[in-house]
């Protein structure tokens, strides 16, 4: 009998330790590009709650996350309330895993001609793969710089403004041209900073609550004026597997 318990566990424990989400698919877009994103989407998960599903639209000028809705069993309907100005826009699909977000599905909202299989090869990869700090980055974030070639969304050749060392906060100024996302703005700083671009981009939301819409780290403000943040907010990020979690789970 307690070989039968400990079977049933070993088969509980790895069932869970995989995907819930089997399918996600649009069923309907009910927006144009310019609009707010809403749409219908077919959806096959165990997941007893959409509480373990996040949604979120990727652009070039940030990510935002979805509101969802449970129209039936197999349909959810997602919304939000930032332009998608971006025709390379993206649907990107998260699943909470064993304490873990997890990337399961990336699906174009425009660009019919990019298959869909080459945007999951460069998006599914574990988002929680350690990395050691001021060396390297994980496989998933050099994933989404090579989409983001891909799209076209590069940097800013422009000379950017110098910025002042770390050290002295009082005079430090972020480089900031008013349309780049908190993304592109804290991936920047990765050498200089010796965190992860998570913990970079909650380290800027840290130094300057101000600047951001709605209390919202996906909120950056188009007129932000960015402050360096000081060694003490810096050195609270430096693990970049927690820093990636609390991102994740921030509105």
């Amino acid at each position: 009998m307690k070989r039968i318990i400990f079977a049933l566990a070993g088969i509980f424990m790895l069932t869970s330790a995989h995907a819930q989400v089997s399918h996600v698919s649009i069923n309907k877009r009910l927006f144009e590009l310019g609009q707010h994103p809403s749409l219908k989407l077919n959806l096959v998960s165990s997941h007893n709650s959409l509480k373990k599903v996040q949604f979120s639209v990727r652009q070039a000028d940030g990510e935002e996350r979805l509101l969802s809705e449970p129209i039936t069993g197999f349909m959810v309907q997602v919304s939000g309330i930032d332009d998608v100005t971006d025709k390379n826009a993206v649907l990107v699909v998260k699943e909470y895993r064993i304490n873990r977000w997890y990337q399961v599905k990336v699906i174009s909202l425009f660009n019919e001609d990019m298959p869909e299989s080459a945007m999951d090869r460069h998006y599914t990869a574990d988002r929680l793969t350690p990395i050691k700090q001021g060396t390297q980055v994980s496989n998933a974030v050099l994933a989404d710089n090579k989409l983001a070639v891909a799209l076209g969304w590069t940097e800013d050749p422009k000379p950017l403004k110098s910025i002042a060392p770390v050290t002295e906060p009082q005079d430090c100024q972020l480089a900031f041209n008013g349309k780049e996302s908190l993304w592109r703005v804290a991936n920047r700083q990765l050498s200089a900073w010796k965190v992860s671009p998570y913990g970079a981009m909650l380290a800027i939301f840290e130094a300057n609550p101000s600047a951001f819409n709605r209390q919202s780290i996906h909120g950056l403000k188009a007129d932000a004026i960015l402050r360096c943040p000081t060694p003490a907010i810096l050195e609270k990020y430096r693990d970049s597997e927690a820093s990636e979690q609390q991102f994740s789970a921030m509105k």
